[in-house]
């Protein structure tokens, strides 16, 4: 998932856990970023990804995470 991060702007999704797809308590999560011209990768999208992750392993179960969405955009 990071490689993709680390590519221009994209939107891709990442299935982590398809065989809980369906279940009540499945869930995924939906990152929106922006890159600002002259970036190597979106930091921004980074960051709340490891955000993201934190939050879910402190507080959600890992286990029932499906899949995460990631767009990232242009500044312009």
């Amino acid at each position: 998932m990071l490689n993709r991060i680390m590519k221009n702007i994209s939107s891709f999704k990442e299935y982590i856990n398809l065989e809980i797809d369906g279940h009540r308590q499945a869930f995924g999560l939906y990152i929106r970023a922006t890159q600002l011209d002259g970036q190597p990768y979106c930091y921004e999208a980074k960051h709340r990804l490891f955000l993201c992750l934190d939050y879910v392993h402190q507080f959600l179960y890992e286990s029932k995470l499906v899949a995460i969405y990631v767009d990232i955009i242009s500044k312009q």
